[in-house]
């Protein structure tokens, strides 16, 4: 009996030193299921106590314990998580990123939130903060499902966490360490058949090549933030999904760079769909035993001794770089302000395969890419915070209301000093009524205040930079929209039907460094942000993209001065229009919706930064000052082009925030250059037979 009842305390003391680390484990560590091993040794202990100290009777007990522990370790065991982060393991830090996540259940269906937890920031400085991504999930019996995410990477201090959630019990988890996968270079991914690490060193060194499989491509436009360049072969492009052949058409429309190959089999340049991106008439196969036309770009002709084919074939709406006896051998495709570059030529083959110029080759192809840079009219974050803060839906009284009250305030005041000055038997109960009447000024006052701001608990407003490139239709934007708040209370920012890259504009050097952690949601059909503000606090968050615009301008100099034709053929009014051209500054007023106009802008009518500022609207302060002085700095070196400047109202990206109704100056800055003396998207001539509206000559 004694040696019953000290095995089983020894059983019960083991037992309860399990669950202590079960609770603590639930507690504090999301990888909880991963490390239920670690009780294993314990319950081992337990069993054979029970077989060295107890008779056969406590097997029962023990059996009883196991199953209340294991229970978690036997979900996890059902299901089975593999991740894919970035292309090939690959990402650049501070750039949206594709995750691909396969999960297998091989149990019973879970239905559960699938989420990506990443951490930024520092202990040492104190401003550690964690964004969520997550989605709803559905895992029917015997079933393996991918999902795609689009993340961002700040840091790579801490641990990425992988995890499906079904209400607060974590099934399946990983830990990822991210400094292994992190590049400083962008990236150039490459798709084809049997591509050689021979092919991946002869890429310039300004990329990081890697070779991605179709099905790890991503799925929403801005996945691609960080590439720079990618290579694929045409076969390749039919292997992507509809979504994901939609994601790189519009990467491709918001700046990207496509370089596809044709090969011995065009088959799959003749399908509808890749036609999208490059709709092709193929006539056949040519051979060569030389390209001369290649000398052009390398300084060199390749020569060989076998014969290599050549696709001939047309690309529409292209242009042609170089030719071949009259057949195109590269052809430049523009797509939004993006470029897409054909190769009729399959550079995996002989004798591409083994020239000694294939890098001069490619550092060409690679030159030829659109422009990386959003805008040389870079505002600083500080100015447009400071703008916002400024325009902010007014929660606080006038200076008007505040004047008055103050008045009342010393004039009451003053009176009741004067009569207490001179009782002098009353002046305890005399001062008793000033304190009265200040607890009751002060209330009615608080009160009022209270009563007019009840409903904006959550207010906002929004600035937005539309950035031409060149004279497309299609224009570069960054919204930064300001989230003021007067309660604590949980917002969302949503977007529609749109797939937008959101992120936060951090304020440096404020007392509370700590940014708000929030949850990035996606349902596969839009996305939306979700947080909670702090009271009395501002939230700052920047979405950059791309719209379409089309406004089309051609400038024209002639010995009098410059002729300016602008067609505005948007739904918006463009108005307070400034331009700055060799030094000096211009008005042309307001640029109406849907109408053409046309100004004479004479040499005595440019007018230096001091007279400008006091002919132009100033909308937001100083940011409009802030504004000269860039275009000043960065246009007073290019004699040849023009810069243009106007204002729009609203914001032109379908953003909306929930719960607040309240939404303040609402403000859009149009710029854009235009080349002087040169011809533009059309000529003068096409663009008035174009637009059949009458005309209307300004002169400023």
């Amino acid at each position: 009996m004694f040696i019953f009842a000290r095995g089983l305390w020894h059983v019960y003391g083991i037992f309860c030193r399990s669950l202590c680390i079960v609770r603590d484990l639930q507690r504090t560590d999301p990888l909880f299921h991963n490390h239920v091993r670690k009780i294993q040794p314990l319950l081992q202990e337990a069993l054979l106590s029970m077989l060295n100290h107890v008779s056969v009777h406590l097997l029962p007990f023990a059996f009883i314990m196991v199953v209340v522990l294991m229970p978690a370790s036997a979900a996890a065991a059902v299901l089975s998580l593999d991740v894919e982060l970035g292309f090939s393991g690959r990402f650049q830090l501070g750039k949206w990123t594709p995750v691909t996540i396969f999960i297998e259940n091989r149990g019973r269906p879970v239905t559960g939130q699938l989420e990506i937890i990443v951490t930024s920031g520092s202990e040492y400085r104190g401003d550690v903060h964690r964004v969520t991504y997550a989605r709803t999930v559905e895992l029917p019996y015997q079933s393996r499902k991918r999902f795609s995410f689009i993340i961002r990477i700040e840091s790579v201090t801490h641990r990425m966490i992988v995890r499906l959630q079904k209400a607060e019990t974590t099934m399946v988890s990983r830990s990822i360490n991210l400094k292994p996968f992190f590049t400083t270079k962008e990236l150039g991914i490459v798709s084809g058949i049997a591509i050689s690490p021979d092919f991946l060193s002869a890429l310039p060194a300004s990329v990081f090549p890697v070779v991605v499989r179709p099905e790890f491509y991503p799925d929403i436009w801005y996945g691609y933030h960080g590439v720079k360049v990618a290579i694929v072969s045409a076969d390749m492009l039919m292997r992507l999904s509809e979504k994901q052949f939609q994601a790189m058409e519009d990467w491709i429309a918001n700046g990207g760079y496509l370089i596809a190959a044709s090969s011995i089999n065009y088959g799959p340049l003749l399908q509808e769909r890749t036609s999208r991106l490059l709709p092709v008439k193929v006539r056949g196969h040519r051979s060569f035993f030389e390209l001369n036309a290649l000398s052009a770009f390398c300084g060199e002709t390749i020569v060989s001794k076998d014969p290599f084919l050549v696709l001939d074939a047309e690309v529409e709406n292209s242009r042609v770089l170089i030719k071949e006896d009259n057949l195109p051998l590269i052809s430049q495709r523009d797509m939004g302000i993006g470029k897409i570059l054909f190769l009729a030529f399959d550079f995996m083959k002989p004798p591409f395969s083994r020239w000694k110029l294939r890098r001069t080759l490619w550092e060409h192809l690679l030159s030829l890419g659109p422009s990386q840079a959003l805008s040389d009219v870079k505002i600083p974050d500080g100015t447009i915070r400071k703008a916002l803060l400024s325009t902010m839906p007014s929660v606080f009284p006038s200076f008007r209301t505040i004047s008055v009250l103050l008045v009342f305030y010393v004039v009451v005041m003053g009176f009741g000093y004067h009569k207490l000055k001179h009782r002098a038997g009353d002046k305890p109960k005399f001062a008793g009524y000033i304190v009265l009447f200040i607890a009751a000024f002060t209330g009615v006052v608080y009160a009022a205040f209270i009563y007019s701001n009840r409903k904006k608990n959550l207010t906002y407003n929004s600035f937005s930079h539309i950035i031409y490139h060149g004279q497309d239709s299609m224009a570069s934007i960054e919204q930064v929209i300001g989230l003021y708040s007067i309660k604590a209370t949980p917002y969302e920012v949503r977007f529609g039907p749109e797939f937008l890259p959101i992120r936060p504009l951090w304020v440096k050097n404020k007392d509370n460094r700590i940014p708000n952690s929030y949850l990035f949601y996606d349902n596969n059909e839009t996305t939306w942000l979700a947080g909670y503000a702090q009271r009395w606090s501002s939230n700052f968050f920047i979405i950059e993209s791309s719209i379409g615009f089309p406004v089309f301008a051609q400038v024209l100099e002639d010995e009098k001065g410059f002729t300016i034709l602008i067609q505005n053929r948007t739904a918006h009014d463009i108005k307070a229009c400034w331009g700055y051209v060799r030094g000096h500054y211009f008005s042309l007023g307001d640029i109406f919706s849907n109408t053409k106009d046309t100004w004479r802008i004479r040499a005595s009518q440019l007018v230096n930064k001091e007279n400008m500022n006091q002919r132009t609207t100033d909308h937001w302060g100083e940011l409009s000052a802030n504004l000269m002085e860039a275009v000043h700095l960065n246009y007073q070196s290019k004699p040849d082009t023009m810069c243009l400047v106007g204002w729009i109202s609203p914001g032109p990206l379908p953003v909306t925030v929930d719960p607040s109704d309240h939404s303040g100056k609402n403000m859009t800055l149009v710029q854009w250059a235009i080349p002087v003396g040169a011809a533009g998207f059309m000529s003068l001539s096409e663009t008035e037979q174009s637009f059949g509206q009458e005309q209307r000559s300004n002169e400023s």
